[in-house]
């Protein structure tokens, strides 16, 4: 039996179901079930440009059950709770997220990540239709992605190696600080471990891919906004504005350096370093005017806006 939904625990403790969906009219949904009151809602808002991250966080208790959902018609996509008890409440928690059209995705989508600190009273028990995901002390936090079952990342690699490689090894914090910090929790854990590390694993589950990372949150950097004691006492679910997370990723600066000399040989965004690999393949003419002209205006917009975003240095021979 293929799974058909994620269960998040903690070192055998039952915390949450997420469970993606597609509905009879074509879109998308995914449903989050909380088995526990311990967990804590978080989730990051566009701020009035006065932080250094332009973002500021919201805190509240979690319903006992959320869900995303895609645009439909002329509504927008929207995260809302549902409250319990006989008459069916709604609330929108968040309304900046994009909508899950999973076709033709360069890039699966960021959906959220769970930070666990406390055990809970309630056991898990396995099921031949779950992907569980189990954390421990060590490694207490998970971000998730979605994708159709149809997308490939070879043909990622392929086409778009340089997003690949970002995309493999930055966390979701990218959206919130770039590439260059996100990348920290992943480069911590390949460095503490005395074995090859798994940077990002993935399951399908019904028609869809989830993507998973599990590392544990550095605290220890004041400047980042989960320095604070939350992230060591709280059970929490974070929902990240990911309108633009394609548009922050492939317009990260990237930096070579050779490794015996420390000047850097070539800086400038990502996704010129893949325009140039796609011309070199011979790619079709359209499909690079369209990306060169949607990533270059973008990052145009993003220097405007005045967004603080730390770019990454690849060593090279």
């Amino acid at each position: 039996m293929k799974a058909n939904r994620i269960a998040i625990t903690y070192k055998g403790d039952d915390y949450l179901r997420i469970i993606p969906k597609k509905q009879a009219d074509g879109n998308y949904q995914i449903k989050f079930s909380l088995l526990t009151n311990s967990v804590v809602l978080k989730k990051f808002v566009k701020d009035d440009g006065t932080s250094t991250v332009r973002l500021h966080e919201e805190f509240f208790t979690a319903n006992k059950e959320l869900t995303y959902h895609s645009a439909l018609g002329e509504k927008s996509p929207i995260i809302h709770a549902k409250f319990p008890g006989e008459q069916r409440q709604y609330e929108t928690v968040f309304d900046e997220v994009v909508s899950l059209d999973l076709r033709g995705l360069i890039l699966p989508v960021p959906l959220c990540r769970i930070t666990i600190n406390n055990s809970s009273s309630r056991s898990y028990k396995p099921s031949a239709e779950h992907l569980q995901i189990d954390l421990n002390e060590e490694y207490n936090s998970v971000e998730l992605y979605i994708a159709s079952s149809k997308w490939q990342y070879p043909e990622l690699e392929q086409r778009w190696p340089m997003l690949s490689l970002l995309f493999m090894i930055s966390s979701i914090d990218s959206l919130i600080y770039g590439t260059g910090l996100a990348a920290e929790p992943i480069m911590n854990k390949m460095a503490e471990s005395p074995t090859p590390v798994t940077a990002l694993d993935s399951k399908e589950i019904s028609e869809f891919q989830i993507f998973y990372r599990i590392y544990r949150i550095p605290l220890e950097n004041k400047l980042k906004v989960f320095s604070k004691s939350e992230y060591l006492e709280h059970d929490l679910l974070e929902f990240f504005n990911n309108i633009h997370y394609l548009d922050l990723l492939a317009t990260t600066t990237v930096a070579k350096k050779k490794t015996n000399k420390n000047t850097v040989e070539c800086s400038k965004p990502a996704y010129l370093y893949d325009i140039e690999h796609l011309t070199r393949i011979g790619y079709h003419k359209d499909y690079i005017r369209k990306w060169k002209q949607r990533f270059g205006r973008m990052n145009d917009e993003f220097k405007r806006e005045g967004f603080i975003r730390s770019g990454i240095i690849i060593p090279i021979d």
